[in-house]
């Protein structure tokens, strides 16, 4: 797994069933770059911590997740 850049993806309420934990599983592994989607059972075998989420993307190498507009790049120069 890559150090940074994943998407650590948290269920609240009533979505966090293993249905719609599943249903969150599929839309992200189709998403364009995103390598591998791990869920709690694959996260423990890695000794992930709780805090992780219930699901993390991870992308290709060279890509990440970020928050905020993509029109606006993060400055990568620093």
């Amino acid at each position: 797994m890559v150090v940074g850049g994943v998407a650590n993806v948290y269920l609240l309420g009533a979505r966090q069933t293993p249905a719609d934990v599943e249903k969150v599983r599929s839309v992200l592994a189709g998403v364009p770059h995103v390598t591998h989607v791990y869920d709690s059972a694959e996260l423990a075998t890695l000794h992930g911590g709780d805090g992780l989420g219930d699901l993390v993307a991870e992308p290709e190498t060279g890509w990440s997740f970020q928050v905020g507009d993509p029109a606006t790049p993060a400055d990568t120069t620093a």
